[in-house]
C-alpha cells in the first residue's frame, strides 16, 4: 500500500516506511490536516490527520518585576499579555501586594510579577461643603484644615485666591492644620482655602470669614437735648457704623416707638422725623442699634416750645431798653422788629420781646439761628493704598447747619447704602473703602451743601495690587551646551519691577553665558555647570513685593577617560580593569561583559569605588570583552577592554594508538590549548622528527603522515611549548592493510517471486568481516527474507518489489572497512493507478481520458480507440497518459482500450464514450402563413439530435393547450382543424432533449 503526502514544498516532511512520515523542526504553519491516500486497482482509501502544534506560553518581561502604584478608588491595570498555542490560561495569586501572572498552556509555563502599592488621596474633614466663620473684630480667629491620605499631604493656605504669608498675628500650627490669627481684623474678612496635596491628588476646603464690627453711634456717649417750636418738624439722626450694617429701632420713654403718619422713621431708622410737633412729643427718646457683634444707644431729650403771642396795643419798648449795654450791631424799629446786622454765630440764642402797659406785660420768645456756609477741612487730595487694604477718604466739614455730604466716583453717585460691602460713609462725612480693588481707583469728589451754600473737594484715589508671579516649573534640569530660559511672569499694579539674584548673589543684566530679557526671563544660551544653582526672581512695586527660587541643574554627558584597550592576565592571578568617568551629576558605573551585564555580587566580581572592575582570581572563562557603562541623566558613555588570560598549555589527545592502513594518511592529534597559543614540535623514537613531502605539522599541531609505509610503525612524541610552561604526550603508531571487496555483477534483475544471489569476496589484513545493507539499513538473517552464507554470499528464495534496490556489502577489520554495491530490481506486472470509465458530454466539448499504471520496468502505454491503435503521448516519469480531443464529434463516440506492455506482461482498461448532439431543426427558423378560415394549418416542426429531443410549442410566448381542434402531431407538427380568427398568431417551436 502507497502513502501519498500532499503539502507545499517548503514542508520538512519526509516518507519513513510505506504508510507513516515524520516533519522534522515543527513551528506553528505546520498545523491543519494531513491526508494519507492508498489506492489500487480495486479502489481508493483515505486517513485525516488533525496535527495541532503547540507553542509554549510567553510573556513580555516574563521573570522581571514591575512595581504599580496606583490611587485609592481608581482601577490598577496590571498588563499580563501572554501568547502560546493554545491560548494560556491565566492564573493570579495574591502575596500581600505582590501579584503574580502565571500564563500555562499544555506545552508550558512562565509568570511575571507586580508590586502593588496603593496610595490614599488626601481628604480633607469636611471639605464638601464651604464653613462660614464669623468673628467679632479684636477678638482670636482659627481655622482648622484636618487631612488625612497616604503619602501625608502637604497643607497651603490661600486668601482669596493668593498665598497667606504667615506674620505676627497669623500663624500656622500643627503642620499648617490649624491657622489662627490673634486679633481679627476688618481687612481678614475673605474667602480662605486650605489646600492638601500628595502625589495621590489633591484636595480643598473653603472657609468664608466675615469679621464683625459691633455698632457706634455718634455721640453716644452724651445726651443731646432738642427743642421744636409747637407746630413745626424736628428731625432726630442716629448714625451708626458697623459691620455687618446695624438694625436700628427707636425707644420713646423707654417703650417701643410706634410710627404713624405724622411721626415717621427714614432710612431703616436713621431718622426719626416728627412733623407738627405737640406738647405730647415732648420726651425722651432712645436710638437702639445692633447687630450680631453687640449693641449701643443714643438718647435724645425733646421739648416742644410754644410760642408767646403780643396783643395789639402793646406799648413800643425804647431802644435800647433791653439789652444790656449798648451795641451798635442792634437797631430796634418803630414796630418793635429788632434788626441785627452782620449776623455772626454768637448772635444764635432765644430771644425774648416783652410789652408792657398799665393791664400787665405780655412777653414773646424768638429763637435765632444763624446759618455758616459749609467748609471741608483741609486733606490729602492723592491717596494710594494696597488692595483689601481699608482707607479712609477724608471730607470732614463744617457749617450752620450740619452740612449733608455726598459723594461721586469718576462723575457718578456713590449709594452708600446700597453698597455697605464696599463703602461707609462715615458721620463726619468721610468716606471709608472697606476692601479696595483696582476697580476702586477713580477721581473721587466730596460734596458738602447746607442752607447757607456748598463746598467740595477732589481726591485721587490709585490702589495698588501687590506683585504675584505665575505657578511655573520650579526644578530645572538641562543638558550642558543646551538653551534654557528660566521664566519669572510677574504681574502687579503699578507693573512690578524684576530682580534676579543666583545663590544670594544679585545678577546684573548681562553676564558669562546668560543675559536679562526685557520681559524678566533670565536667558542661558549655552547652559555650563557654572550656570547650575538656585535662581531667586524677585517682583517688587509700590504695593509690596515676592519671590519664587528655580532650581537649575545642568547635566554633563558622562566621558569615561583613558581606557586600555587590551589587558592580558595570567590565569589565577587578580586583575584589575579601570574605568575613571566624569560628568555631572557623578555617573554611576556598572560592567557588562560580552553585552551582558555581570552581577557584582556573591561572586569573583567586584566594582570598586572609583568605577574598576576587580577580578579575584581570573579564570579562562573571564577571557573576553569587558564594557565599561557610564550612565548618568544626561546620557551614556561606553568603554570597551579585551581581557586575555593567559593559560599554560595543555594537550587534549583521546586516542594514544594508531592503527592505519598502507598508503593512507593519517592524522596523529595533538590538540594543544593554552594562551598565548604554544608552539608544538614531533620527535620519532626519541628523534627530532623533520618536515618533508609526506610528513607535515598541521597548524593544530597534529602530525599529518601521507602515503603510509611500514618504516612509520614507532612511538611519536608531541611537545606544546609557551611563555606559561611546556607539555608533550606519547602515542603509537601500527601501519596494516586495509580490507579490499571485489568480484560479482553491480546490477542484478530477477522477476518477482524468483530467487536472487548477491556476490561478495573480500581480502585484507586481518581477515576482515562481512556484513550487508540495504539502502543504508542494516540486514539480518532474523526475519528469514535473507540468507548470507559464509562466503559472503546474499540469497534471497522469493523477491518481492520491495526487495528491489541498493545492496552493500562491507567489509571490515580493525583497520577500516571495504564496500561494494549491488543494484537488484524486481520487474512486476503492469498495474493500473488509473482506471478508464464510461464518458457521456456533449457533441463539441472537450475530451479527456487519462489513464495510469506502475510496474518494473515502466510499462509501454498505447491506446485503440474501437480496436484500431491511436498515437497518444505517454509520460514516463510518472506512469501517466492522456488521450485529449479537443471538440467531440457524433464519430468519436465508441470504445477506447488503455494498454499497458513491460517485459513482464500486459493490461488494459476499457472505457466507453458517448458524444451526444443538441436538437436542430430542419428548415427556415421563421415563415410567414396565411390560411382562410375554417380550413385547416399543418405547422411543420422537424427537430433531429440524439437523444431524439421533445418539442414544445408556444403562442404569443404562451404554451399551447392541446385539444381535439389543436393537435401535435408524432413527427412534432402542430395541426390545427377548422382555424379560427383567434388563431392568428406567432408560433414557436421549441425543441429540448
Amino acid at each position: 500500500m502507497a502513502c501519498l503526502y500532499q503539502c507545499p514544498p517548503t514542508y520538512g516532511f519526509c516518507l519513513l516506511d510505506r504508510c507513516s512520515g515524520r516533519i522534522t523542526r515543527t513551528q506553528v504553519s505546520d498545523s491543519g490536516t494531513y491526508t494519507c491516500v492508498a489506492s489500487n486497482r480495486a479502489g481508493v482509501d483515505n486517513r485525516h490527520y488533525n496535527l495541532q502544534v503547540h507553542v509554549p506560553p510567553s510573556l513580555d518581561g516574563a521573570g522581571s518585576t514591575d512595581d504599580v502604584t496606583v490611587v485609592r478608588g481608581n482601577v490598577a491595570s496590571l498588563l499580563c499579555i501572554a501568547d502560546g498555542t493554545p491560548n494560556p490560561d491565566y492564573a493570579q495569586v495574591n502575596d500581600t501586594g505582590r501579584y503574580t501572572c502565571v500564563a500555562n498552556n499544555t506545552a508550558g509555563q512562565t509568570s511575571r510579577h507586580f508590586n502593588l502599592k496603593v496610595l490614599d488621596p488626601p481628604r480633607i474633614k469636611g471639605s464638601g461643603v464651604p464653613a462660614e466663620v464669623s468673628v467679632v473684630v479684636n477678638n482670636v480667629l482659627e481655622l482648622q484644615c484636618e487631612a488625612s491620605g497616604i503619602p501625608t499631604p502637604s497643607l497651603t493656605w490661600l486668601k482669596d485666591g493668593r498665598p497667606l504669608p504667615q506674620t505676627n498675628s497669623l500663624r500656622l500650627l500643627r503642620g499648617g492644620e490649624v491657622l489662627r490669627v490673634a486679633s481679627a481684623q476688618l481687612e481678614d474678612t475673605g474667602r480662605y482655602s486650605c489646600l492638601a496635596n500628595s502625589p495621590a491628588g489633591d484636595d480643598d476646603k473653603e472657609f468664608l470669614v466675615r469679621v464683625h464690627v459691633p455698632p457706634n453711634i455718634a455721640g453716644e456717649s452724651t445726651i443731646q437735648d432738642l427743642s421744636v417750636l409747637q407746630n413745626r418738624q424736628v428731625t432726630l439722626e442716629c448714625k451708626s457704623d458697623a459691620v455687618p450694617p446695624p438694625t436700628l429701632t427707636w425707644l420713646k420713654d423707654g417703650q417701643p416707638f410706634q410710627a404713624s403718619a405724622r411721626v415717621r422713621i427714614l432710612s431703616g431708622g436713621r431718622y426719626l422725623q416728627i412733623n407738627m410737633a405737640e406738647l405730647s412729643d415732648r420726651a425722651q427718646y432712645t436710638c437702639v442699634a445692633s447687630n450680631i457683634a453687640g449693641k449701643t444707644t443714643r438718647q435724645f431729650n425733646l421739648a416742644v416750645n410754644v410760642a408767646p403771642t403780643i396783643k395789639e396795643g402793646s406799648q413800643t419798648v425804647k431802644h435800647g431798653a433791653i439789652l444790656a449795654g449798648n451795641n451798635p450791631r442792634y437797631t430796634f424799629a418803630e414796630d418793635g422788629s429788632l434788626h441785627i446786622q452782620s449776623a455772626q454765630v454768637t448772635d444764635t440764642g432765644r430771644y425774648l420781646c416783652m410789652a408792657t402797659n398799665q393791664a400787665g406785660t405780655q412777653r414773646k420768645r424768638v429763637d435765632l439761628q444763624i446759618y455758616v456756609p459749609p467748609s471741608i477741612a483741609d486733606g490729602r487730595t492723592n491717596v494710594t493704598v494696597t488692595v483689601n487694604v481699608q482707607t479712609t477718604l477724608s471730607c470732614e466739614a463744617t457749617g450752620i447747619p450740619k452740612p449733608t455730604v455726598s459723594w461721586m466716583k469718576n462723575g457718578r453717585a456713590i449709594n452708600t447704602d446700597q453698597n455697605q460691602n464696599m463703602y461707609r460713609l462715615l458721620s463726619s462725612g468721610s468716606l471709608v473703602v472697606i476692601a479696595p480693588t483696582v476697580e476702586d481707583t477713580a477721581l473721587y469728589e466730596c460734596v458738602v451743601s447746607n442752607e447757607a451754600g456748598e463746598d467740595s473737594r477732589f481726591i485721587n484715589l490709585t490702589v495698588h495690587v501687590p506683585p504675584s508671579i505665575a505657578d511655573e516649573s520650579t526644578e530645572l534640569v538641562v543638558t550642558r551646551l543646551s538653551p534654557v530660559v528660566i521664566a519669572c511672569t510677574a504681574s502687579g499694579v503699578p507693573e512690578p519691577t524684576i530682580h534676579w539674584s543666583k545663590d544670594g548673589m544679585k545678577l546684573p543684566k548681562e553676564g558669562q553665558g546668560y543675559s536679562i530679557l526685557p520681559t524678566g526671563p533670565v536667558e542661558i544660551t549655552s547652559a555650563e555647570l557654572s550656570h547650575a544653582g538656585r535662581y531667586s526672581c524677585t517682583a517688587k512695586n509700590a504695593a509690596g513685593s515676592t519671590h519664587r527660587h528655580v532650581q537649575l541643574t545642568v547635566q554633563e554627558l558622562p566621558v569615561i577617560q583613558y581606557h586600555p584597550a587590551i589587558l592580558d592576565v595570567i590565569l589565577n592571578n587578580p586583575i584589575t580593569l579601570p574605568c575613571r568617568a566624569t560628568g555631572s551629576p557623578r555617573p554611576t558605573i556598572t560592567w557588562q561583559k560580552e553585552g551582558i551585564n555581570i552581577p557584582t555580587t556573591g561572586g569573583s566580581f567586584t566594582v570598586l569605588p572609583n568605577g574598576s572592575l576587580q577580578i579575584s582570581k581570573a579564570s579562562v572563562s573571564d577571557f573576553g570583552t569587558y564594557i565599561c557603562v557610564a550612565q548618568n541623566p544626561a546620557g551614556t558613555a561606553l568603554g570597551k577592554t579585551k581581557l586575555r588570560v593567559q593559560v599554560p598549555p595543555v594537550i587534549s589527545s583521546e586516542t594514544l594508538k594508531y592503527l592505519a592502513p598502507v598508503d593512507s594518511s593519517v592524522t596523529l592529534q595533538c590538540q594543544a590549548d593554552g594562551s598565548p597559543p604554544p608552539s608544538v614540535t614531533w620527535h620519532k623514537d626519541g628523534q627530532p622528527l623533520s618536515e618533508s613531502v609526506r610528513q607535515r605539522v598541521l597548524s593544530s599541531g597534529s602530525l599529518q603522515i601521507a602515503f603510509i609505509q611500514p618504516s612509520d610503525t614507532g612511538r611519536y612524541t608531541c611537545t606544546a611549548a609557551n611563555a606559561a610552561g611546556t607539555v608533550n604526550i606519547e602515542m603509537s603508531l601500527t601501519v596494516q592493510i586495509p580490507p579490499s571487496v571485489r568480484g560479482g555483477e553491480q546490477e542484478v534483475a530477477v522477476v518477482e517471486n524468483s530467487q536472487a544471489q548477491l556476490v561478495c569476496v573480500a581480502e585484507g589484513v586481518p581477515q576482515p568481516s562481512l556484513s550487508w545493507e540495504k539502502d543504508g539499513n542494516p540486514l539480518t538473517e532474523i526475519t528469514g527474507e535473507y540468507t548470507i552464507l559464509p562466503s559472503g554470499e546474499l540469497v534471497i528464495d522469493t523477491a518481492q518489489p520491495d526487495d528491489a534496490g541498493s545492496y552493500t556489502c562491507v567489509a571490515t577489520n580493525a583497520v577500516g572497512q571495504d564496500s561494494r554495491t549491488v543494484t537488484l530490481s524486481v520487474h512486476t506486472h503492469p498495474v493500473f493507478t488509473e482506471l478508464l470509465g464510461d464518458v457521456a458530454l456533449n457533441k463539441g466539448e472537450r475530451l479527456l481520458l487519462a489513464c495510469g499504471v506502475s510496474g518494473n520496468p515502466p510499462p509501454r502505454i498505447t491506446w485503440a480507440f474501437n480496436n484500431n491503435i491511436i498515437p497518444v503521448h505517454y509520460d514516463h516519469m510518472n506512469g501517466n497518459s492522456e488521450l485529449v480531443i479537443d471538440r467531440v464529434s457524433k464519430d468519436d463516440s465508441g470504445t477506447y482500450t488503455c494498454v499497458a506492455e513491460n517485459n513482464v506482461g500486459t493490461i488494459k482498461s476499457l472505457g466507453f464514450v458517448y458524444v451526444k448532439e443538441p436538437p436542430i431543426i430542419d428548415g427556415d427558423l421563421h415563415s410567414n402563413r396565411i390560411e382562410p378560415l375554417g380550413g385547416n394549418a399543418i405547422l411543420n416542426c422537424e427537430v433531429r439530435g440524439d437523444p431524439l429531443p421533445t418539442i414544445r410549442w408556444s403562442k404569443n410566448g404562451i404554451n399551447i393547450k392541446i385539444s381535439n381542434r389543436i393537435r401535435q402531431m408524432d413527427n412534432g407538427s402542430l395541426a390545427i382543424y377548422g382555424t379560427v380568427g383567434e388563431d392568428a398568431g406567432n408560433y414557436m417551436c421549441v425543441g429540448n432533449k
